[in-house]
């Protein structure tokens, strides 16, 4: 039977849907007829609906999650997901690939969405699998690329992601063994659905070995490639940030680090989104034997590239937190995960062992995240990521050969 919107054009039709204030009634707003589904897919409605919700919230706040990746304790080939969020834009999940024996680990994140790859072992650095998987939990709609080439396996590489408007792009940065002004990287286009490999210059010759215990030197195994507006960073052992962009393969430039000269071995780097800026967070944790042996001083300094171009940093604020961590769990800070809050910046989120706490800089004071993340009998190195959900659902496509 007929209704009265089917007599409306598609430019009013459009306006309505756009007016819809559930972001996610209007998604499923698809499944009404095939007109609808295809108004909705567009890239102009998708733009008229984040213009209309940016009109009508002066003072946006970033939507934001996190999501954690570990080892199932009952069996040695499934991994899992749990998350944690004040919003109920993420909810739980648990999902599998349709491959016998294999399971989904999380390997980059990029907004809301999640680059997978199928998991035999529960060994991150394995590249022997070579299915990987794009993810929206949001919207629960994946997508499974094809496999890389066989010719260049590596034992290690880093993995990152982009997605901008409908096209993604998967980036295998390749492990070299000695130090080098070249890269090798094999890139994923979703519009051609093909890997690509491709060779770039480097200002200066830079490490390309990824193997432990480098990783875990400065910069913490979760910490490999953060990708931000388009661009992927990642930490060398030279003290720097690679900025690597995957729509210009053939070019990428280093930003040097603000280090400050203290221990090595007790700080870490970390990567993240504060206000639109890219944000640089350092952790560095003292123990406090006068109080509890097992009681740390986490002090976090924190800095925003200002002129990206020229690679300055400003100095943002700097805090120390008191904390108290399980006897036996020491070792693991330099595993410890840091994120600022994409909304304050007096605030980071500390992910360590099997909890995620929120420290507030400013007050010096911190609490755990409401949901808690606690599995029984789980290993306490969980992977964690964090999710930044857009006004309008990131959408993921390839283009069929």
């Amino acid at each position: 039977m007929p209704s009265l919107l089917d007599n409306l054009d598609d430019d009013l039709l459009a306006e309505i849907l756009c007016r819809l204030v559930d972001v996610n009634f209007t998604v499923r707003c698809k499944l009404v007829c095939r007109r609808w589904c295809s108004l909705i897919s567009t890239h102009n409605f998708e733009r008229r609906f984040q213009d209309q919700y940016y009109a009508n919230t002066p003072t946006p706040t970033v939507l934001f999650g996190f999501i954690a990746n570990y080892p199932n304790p009952n069996s040695n080939s499934e991994w899992q997901l749990k998350t944690a969020s004040q919003h109920q834009v993420l909810k739980s999940c648990h999902f599998k690939s349709h491959h016998q024996l294999t399971s989904i680990g999380i390997v980059a994140s990029y907004k809301e969405v999640l680059l997978c790859r199928s998991m035999m072992t529960r060994s991150d650095d394995d590249d022997d699998q070579r299915i990987y998987y794009v993810f929206n939990p949001r919207t629960w709609l994946w997508v499974a690329l094809p496999p890389f080439p066989k010719q260049r396996l590596s034992k290690r590489v880093l993995v990152g992601f982009v997605c901008e408007g409908h096209n993604f792009r998967v980036v295998r940065i390749l492990e070299e063994l000695i130090n080098s002004n070249i890269m090798t990287v094999e890139i994923f286009d979703s519009e051609t659905n093909q890997w690509r490999e491709h060779s770039c210059l480097v200002s200066r010759p830079i490490s390309f070995n990824f193997k432990y215990p480098f990783t875990f030197e400065r910069f913490p195994l979760q910490q490999r490639v953060f990708g931000w507006n388009g661009i992927l960073h990642w930490f060398t052992k030279e003290n720097c940030l690679v900025a690597y962009d995957p729509y210009n393969p053939e070019q990428c430039h280093l930003i040097d680090v603000p280090l400050v000269d203290d221990d090595v071995y007790h700080r870490t780097y970390h990567l993240g989104m504060c206000q639109g800026a890219l944000r640089l967070v350092r952790l560095r944790w003292v123990p406090k034997y006068t109080v509890n042996p097992h009681t740390y001083a986490l002090q976090f300094s924190a800095w925003k590239l200002g002129d990206y171009k020229k690679g300055d940093w400003e100095s943002t604020n700097n805090g120390v937190v008191s904390m108290t961590v399980r006897p036996g769990t020491d070792g693991l800070l330099s595993r410890a995960r840091v994120s600022p809050d994409p909304n304050h910046e007096d605030i980071v989120y500390l992910m360590f062992c099997r909890q995620i706490s929120c420290c507030n800089l400013k007050t010096q004071t911190w609490n755990l995240v409401d949901v808690s993340l606690h599995v029984r009998n789980s290993p306490d190195v969980f992977q964690f990521f964090q999710l930044i959900f857009p006004p309008w659902p990131t959408t993921i496509h390839i283009t069929p050969k």
